[in-house]
């Protein structure tokens, strides 16, 4: 395919990871292989320069159409991305995919685990009869109390029973399905080793994932639990973190700064950000990206990079 034909395919999206990663076309192979029972076929995309890729299985002899390549261009530019990210592109990344690929391995475990707890968040009113917020409460207190060192499991029978109770077999009834997609990603929050994963990050790359489908169930076009929200909670969380340290001086944490950052970590309501952005500046805080976070509009949540500078968590 020319260069015109493979970005006539491409949506917006991969469009603009292909621009964020700098991908030349050029620079991408495509083969394709017969696996070995010999009734499928593998097509496949290869960026020569990192080896990243993007396939498809197809019965054998069937060609990719453009719907494929598609999808095999996205795959690509994702993993391209996720090997060639930096800060400048993290800031400015569309997609939760390339990010938390960058993110596989990444030794705060206590971050990735409130994560998976952002992406149950928003689908939890959908589990009706069942008190998802204390449950979630649990799980983020575990995940505090675990900190980097150990992979925390808690008892999960009645989500497990609650996703037996509602799962049914007939089309339709989306609300009922809804329900069943929030209490697995309610599971995984506190049970990040089985049955749905191995390591923390596998739970948050699970929950970010199927956190809008809860929603799709109902409503096909539901903006919840997509790309801006799984984006908006990575950046939230990880910051600058991932790149570089960010220094804080002991001075800057006062009694009025960790009051302020304390009660809307208990209370989960972060309105006051830019009250503690003020508290902050007063103390003699003067890092712009610190306090430019507080004040940016949008939602914070537990884990929240800044709140947890202040407080002394990692």
């Amino acid at each position: 395919m020319t260069e015109e034909e493979w970005l006539a395919v491409a949506n917006p999206l991969t469009k603009s990871l292909l621009s964020l990663a700098e991908v030349q076309l050029g620079d991408i192979a495509s083969e394709s292989r017969t696996l070995g029972l010999g009734a499928l076929s593998m097509h496949f995309l290869r960026h020569k320069p990192t080896g990243a890729s993007g396939d498809v299985r197809l019965r054998d002899g069937e060609l990719p159409n453009a719907s494929h390549h598609e999808e095999m261009l996205c795959h690509l530019a994702v993993g391209v991305l996720s090997q060639t990210m930096t800060e400048s592109k993290w800031w400015r990344c569309p997609d939760a995919r390339p990010m938390l690929r960058f993110l596989e391995g990444y030794p705060r475990r206590r971050k990735l685990r409130l994560f998976a707890c952002a992406m149950a968040q928003p689908s939890l009113h959908l589990l009706v009869g069942l008190d998802g917020e204390r449950l979630l409460r649990e799980a983020e207190e575990a995940a505090d109390e675990g900190g980097n060192e150990t992979t925390i499991r808690l008892p999960i029978e009645i989500l497990r029973n609650y996703a037996a109770n509602h799962s049914i077999n007939s089309r339709g009834r989306e609300a009922q399905r809804g329900e069943v997609e929030a209490s697995h990603l309610l599971q995984t929050c506190r049970d990040t080793v089985a049955p749905l994963s191995q390591t923390e990050w596998h739970a948050a790359w699970h929950n970010a994932m199927g956190a809008s489908r809860p929603f799709t169930w109902a409503n096909a076009d539901a903006k919840e639990g997509g790309p801006e929200q799984q984006v908006a909670a990575l950046v939230d969380i990880f910051g600058p973190l991932p790149f570089r340290p960010v220094s804080f001086a002991p001075p800057w944490r006062t009694e009025h700064t960790v009051g302020i950052a304390s009660k809307m970590y208990e209370d989960r309501d972060f309105a006051p950000m830019p009250i503690l952005a003020d508290a902050l500046q007063e103390a003699g805080c003067e890092d712009e990206s610190i306090l430019s976070h507080c004040r940016e509009p949008g939602g914070h949540v537990r884990g929240c990079w800044v709140v947890d500078l202040v407080l002394g968590k990692e």
